[in-house]
């Protein structure tokens, strides 16, 4: 929710107004946007104040290739292991895609499973449980949002269905599909969820 009113924003955001907008505790939201200025995805400035009285810290959401906080070498090996993976089960042309993912989910701290059959990402140990479960739909949406940019950014058949919330207490699915051939005939998808929505044909951050 935090990161969606971010985007939704386009500049600087004062925490205060966040947590507003969030309905959460201002204590809540610093902690949430702590965890992703740490993961990359949002910037942390302070206000410039031109009155007596304390500046206000102020977050803006940023624009991040997948592993971009990682170091540059440990990134291109961590993408070359996963897309060398030896699993018979993923087609040749998405190991590109689902590697980016994977680099992706570990650096926000979701520890991922691929699940080849059907081809599915476990998440586990989300670090926005917490409010994910009071506000699972925003949460989620944000989350499917961010994964379908990777996925978008790599370019590929590889697409993100949706986001299954917590089919265990520490545990969500990413259910993945492919993109259909020009002419053929798209495969069918479940009813929507929390975590559903139409996939973009690129990244929309």
């Amino acid at each position: 929710m935090l990161l969606h009113l971010l985007q939704r924003a386009g500049g600087d955001v004062a925490v205060e107004d966040l947590a507003r907008g969030a309905g959460v505790h201002v204590n809540t939201a610093r902690e949430h946007l702590e965890r992703l200025a740490a993961s990359g995805f949002v910037a942390r400035t302070t206000e410039r104040r031109t009155t007596r009285g304390r500046p206000r810290v102020l977050y803006r959401c940023v624009e991040r290739p997948a592993g971009a906080g990682l170091d540059e070498r440990l990134r291109a090996r961590l993408l070359e292991d996963a897309a060398g993976t030896d699993d018979g089960a993923v087609p040749d042309a998405c190991r590109p895609q689902l590697a980016a993912l994977e680099v992706h989910l570990e650096e926000v701290g979701l520890d991922p499973v691929v699940e080849p059959e059907p081809l599915a990402v476990g998440l586990h140990r989300c670090p926005f449980a917490d409010l994910a479960r009071e506000r699972t739909a925003e949460v989620c949406g944000v989350h499917l949002g961010l994964i379908r940019g990777v996925l978008a950014a790599c370019g590929g058949p590889l697409t993100a269905e949706r986001l299954e919330p917590f089919v265990e207490p520490d545990r969500c699915r990413l259910h993945l599909g492919l993109r259909p051939a020009a002419g053929g005939a798209a495969t069918e998808r479940p009813d929507a969820g929390p975590g559903e929505g139409p996939a973009p044909e690129a990244a929309t951050r």
